[in-house]
């Protein structure tokens, strides 16, 4: 009994996941950038999304004013949600935090010509798979009964087209 909560206690302070990198672009060659995934309130999943070098969106698709943020459910026929406004400054860069309700889903960016827009029009400048454990109250980065028994380890969550490994 002892050895189990020891295992719970040391999973609950294991360093936060690694960043999921965004895909590079043809469109966009020299922008960068990645999101932080936490498990958020109500189960839901929070992403800090941050980009560097991204051209203005009007430079990418005309009559662009701003860049969306897009999750799209990984099942058959789903429909993408917008997850708000990615301003980019004059540095190039932009930072969004928000949240959605999805665990398993593809992210990505298209320039807009509006932050309300209900369905993606612009071209994709960047995308990534987001892969989150569902584990109930379990911390994120604790996916499972047997990753809550082991050691003080960190457990890196996989990226898509890779598997979990311990650090």
């Amino acid at each position: 009994m002892l050895c189990l909560g020891l295992g719970l206690a040391a999973c609950s302070r294991t360093r936060p996941p690694k960043p999921f990198p965004f895909e590079l672009s043809s469109i966009t060659p020299a922008a960068t950038g990645e999101v932080a995934v936490t498990a958020g309130p109500n189960g839901n999943t929070k992403l800090a999304i941050e980009v560097k070098h991204l051209a203005p969106p009007a430079r990418v698709k005309q009559g662009a004013m701003v860049y969306v943020v897009w999750a799209t459910e990984l099942a058959s026929q789903a429909t993408a949600q917008n997850l708000g406004a990615l301003r980019v400054d004059a540095n190039l860069e932009g930072k969004l935090t928000t949240v959605t309700p999805l665990h398993n889903f593809d992210l990505h960016i298209t320039p807009e010509p509006s932050p309300t827009v209900e369905v993606p029009s612009g071209p994709v400048v960047l995308k990534v798979r987001i892969s989150r454990p569902l584990s109930g109250s379990a911390p994120f980065g604790c996916d499972s009964e047997s990753d809550r028994q082991r050691s003080s380890r960190p457990i890196a969550l996989a990226h898509a087209g890779s598997e979990a490994t311990d650090q």
